[in-house]
């Protein structure tokens, strides 16, 4: 790989939010390659405060992001996720894995105080925790090891405050035009696959990470009065 033009290139994808407009598998393989060899390979803490936006798809996150990225000192991460629903359930198991250790080296890099993720990796736990309820598989165990080690090596970081906005399975399918079905395969319109993945985070915040801070924030708020609790607890205090 040139490292004269992967900078630019990297760049492109970071602005982009790590969202591709196409799939290519190859693409997020030398990303996660190059990024892995840069500098000392080394995950430093990060210089700002991270913060996590959580919850099911319709519950506003995307939306709230882009209002607080106007925040003064603010640096904003996109989800990383394939611009089609049911094109995320196809990604190589190691595209998620790679992708929460490259949203955490953006906040190791932020010249911000203050670092707000759209989703991080316990939406990659839910998702496999649900899928697995779903598919009877055993994928979970998996991604659960890569955490326990991401943390010890400190390639993922624990948030200073989770905003967990809370929806039901109805009102995510309803906000996001989509009809519960089982038939098609999308797990993002199985309303059993949505609930499971709702029911985790209120788990892992349970029994796994119980000491991590989390705000829970009805969804039936309107996303100003969600944006004013948030901006209260990040700036305010």
């Amino acid at each position: 790989m040139n490292d004269r033009y992967t900078p630019q290139w990297l760049k492109e994808v970071l602005d982009r939010g790590f969202k591709p407009t196409k799939i290519y598998h190859d693409f997020d393989d030398g990303l996660f390659a190059y990024i892995n060899a840069y500098g000392d390979k080394k995950y430093i803490a990060p210089n700002c405060k991270l913060y996590t936006l959580e919850g099911l798809p319709g519950a506003g996150k995307t939306t709230l992001l882009k209002r607080l990225s106007k925040y003064h000192n603010t640096n904003t991460v996109n989800q990383i996720l394939p611009c089609e629903p049911i094109d995320d359930q196809s990604m190589d198991f190691s595209f998620y894995l790679n992708s929460e250790e490259l949203k955490t080296k953006e906040s190791t890099h932020s010249d911000k105080g203050v670092c707000i993720f759209d989703r991080y990796y316990v939406s990659t736990l839910a998702f496999y925790w649900a899928y697995d309820k779903i598919k009877n598989t055993n994928e979970y165990d998996r991604v659960y090891s890569w955490y326990k080690d991401a943390v010890v090596n400190r390639n993922i970081w624990q948030p200073f405050t989770v905003f967990y906005i809370d929806i039901t399975p109805s009102t995510s399918l309803k906000r996001k035009n989509r009809i519960s079905s089982e038939a098609n395969g999308n797990l993002w319109e199985n309303s059993a696959f949505l609930e499971y993945f709702r029911e985790y985070y209120a788990y892992f915040y349970k029994n796994i990470e119980s000491h991590t801070k989390v705000c829970y924030i009805s969804g039936d708020l309107t996303l100003s009065d969600i944006e004013k609790i948030i901006v209260k607890e990040i700036y305010e205090k």
